[in-house]
């Protein structure tokens, strides 16, 4: 589909000569998905409804609960101390880290992580310190969603998951 650059002027003849996938076949092969008609999106998603109520409880939780609570952090908590406590946290993933470095085969991104974990544990004050970064090992993110991804496992269907918010079955496993 060719798109006008005035919104208001007519489409060319050829765009308009366009015509959407009339088959399952078609609409697998369409690389341009987006403007196309296709299945309804209730067979797209095939849990809708369990999705819609998990993304309404989080909107819910969020706006009542964990909004809040993140702005009286942000208030009495200055922004070196999240910060800090940010690298902590992001230090303690570093093992899930490497095994999925490990299991992609990726031996370059698995020395640097094991190279981080190592340096800001001892030097870098159990990770509140980020003293890799200062050497320029550069930290790199990835999860066992992807990992699972490199392996060809297929993403599988959209899922809204209670408080943690939208992912596919791949990625959803993957956080487990």
């Amino acid at each position: 589909i060719t798109i006008a650059q005035d919104f208001n002027a007519p489409l060319p003849a050829e765009a308009l000569a366009e015509k959407p996938p009339a088959s399952a076949e078609e609409w697998e092969d369409e690389d341009d998905w987006l403007f196309a008609t296709g299945p309804d999106p209730a067979e797209r998603d095939a849990i809708e409804g369990s999705n819609r109520f998990c993304f309404g409880f989080n909107e819910a939780f969020y706006e009542y609960l964990a909004d809040p609570i993140a702005r009286g952090f942000a208030w009495l908590v200055p922004a070196p101390g999240r910060r800090a406590l940010h690298r902590f946290f992001e230090n303690l993933e570093s093992p899930a880290l490497l095994i999925s470095d490990v299991v992609q085969l990726a031996p370059l991104d698995a020395s640097k992580t094991t190279a981080r974990f190592a340096i800001n544990s001892t030097v870098g004050l159990l990770g509140f310190f980020d003293p890799a970064e200062a050497l320029g090992i550069e930290i790199h993110h990835t999860d066992f969603g992807e990992t699972l991804a490199v392996w060809s496992v297929p993403s599988g269907s959209y899922v809204v998951i209670p408080l943690l918010g939208p992912s596919t079955a791949r990625d959803t496993f993957g956080q487990i």
